[in-house]
């Protein structure tokens, strides 16, 4: 089976900024211009030439990818604006909701599962 991935990233060499698509057709461009992602979770497409590659993929180390994979939240109750936390930093109790309640891609469950036997 294929790598999937999980954040879909590069960073600009010229004005350093991490630029992140985070859903297909979700074309984002650095602050400079320089360079461009698109894709999300489901492909991968660059524009530019000067660019550090910042994927996270499910067969990268959990390590890594606790650091930097990112979760959507509206917040508790769902009035705040959108907001990403890392899933090291996200609360147990709110990875357990999300594995019970939502209907995930096969790669995104595993992570989350994963990190919840590893604080475990």
């Amino acid at each position: 089976m294929a790598k999937q991935i999980l954040l879909n990233s590069v960073i600009c060499n010229k004005c350093f900024e991490r630029i992140i698509s985070r859903h297909r057709h979700d074309h984002q461009i650095c602050d400079c211009g320089n360079t461009s992602i698109d894709g999300g979770l489901d492909y991968r497409k660059f524009n530019g030439a000067d660019f550090i590659d910042a994927a996270i993929y499910d067969t990268d180390p959990h390590e890594k990818i606790r650091l930097n994979f990112g979760w959507g939240s509206y917040g508790k109750n769902g009035d705040e604006y959108l907001h990403y936390i890392k899933l090291c930093d996200m609360k147990l109790s709110h990875i357990g909701a999300i594995l019970e309640t939502q209907e995930l891609r096969p790669e995104v469950k595993k992570v989350l599962a994963d990190e919840f036997n590893f604080r475990q």
